[in-house]
């Protein structure tokens, strides 16, 4: 009777503990890209952005190496978070705007630029609207989305009018995750494959795309020109 009563319980505790595992993969799957980032706080968020373990596979120093000659180029770092990149960028010369929907993400990036005494002309912060790309025409010569892509929710529409903002010869840069499990980035529901973003970008009005998938092992890059 004791050892029909402890089954009993076990087949209960397992099919509450199937059903909760069940129930909360639905929710995650039921959240935009940007709920379910912000379920944490920035600061929780900000450890794990700029996390020594990060480097090894973001490679950083690779990426902004392969966006080529960048001293005095004005680099708009879409989606900064917690300024991951935009420092490494200011580092190396670029005049970087710090562009995020979340001004708490803009306070921790204009912290660290105090903290690293880097000049306001080489890193400044910009809020943006999460539709729409709110910054001057002709201003970037480059605008860098390392993870970004991903939480736009209108991205032909969004791309169309980001081209406005390139300077001629400009160009944007996506960097992000393949749509498959891996053991960094988002939930697989919430990626979105190269083959998808390019047909966006076609769709916004870009004709001259390159895509680089030798570099990063866990994501792609695409760059598209002014048009």
């Amino acid at each position: 009777m004791e050892k029909f009563v402890f089954t009993c319980i076990m087949v209960v505790l397992f099919n509450t503990i199937t059903f909760a595992q069940h129930k909360a993969h639905h929710m995650n799957d039921s959240l935009s890209a940007n709920d379910y980032l912000f379920r944490s706080t920035t600061e929780e968020l900000s450890k794990i952005f700029d996390s020594p373990e990060r480097d090894a596979w973001q490679k950083p120093g690779e990426v902004i190496k392969s966006l080529g000659d960048i001293t005095n180029k004005t680099v708009v770092d879409l989606g900064c978070g917690s300024g991951y990149f935009s420092l490494r960028l200011a580092y190396v010369g670029a005049n970087v705007v710090a562009a995020d929907i979340d001004s708490s993400f803009l306070a921790i990036v204009e912290g660290k630029r105090v903290d690293h005494e880097i000049d306001r002309n080489h890193l400044k912060t910009q809020l943006i609207d999460e539709s729409r790309l709110n910054l001057a025409n002709n201003s970037a010569d480059i605008i860098l989305l390392v993870n970004a892509y991903h939480h736009i929710s209108d991205r032909v529409d969004y791309f169309s009018v980001a081209n406005k903002v390139l300077k001629p010869n400009g160009k944007i840069v996506i960097v992000d995750f393949y749509n498959i499990p891996l053991p960094v980035g988002p939930p697989v529901n919430h990626k979105v494959s190269k083959d998808q973003v390019l047909n966006e970008l076609k769709k916004a009005g870009y004709q001259s795309i390159e895509e680089n998938t030798d570099l990063l092992e866990y994501q792609y890059i695409i760059t598209v020109e002014k048009f």
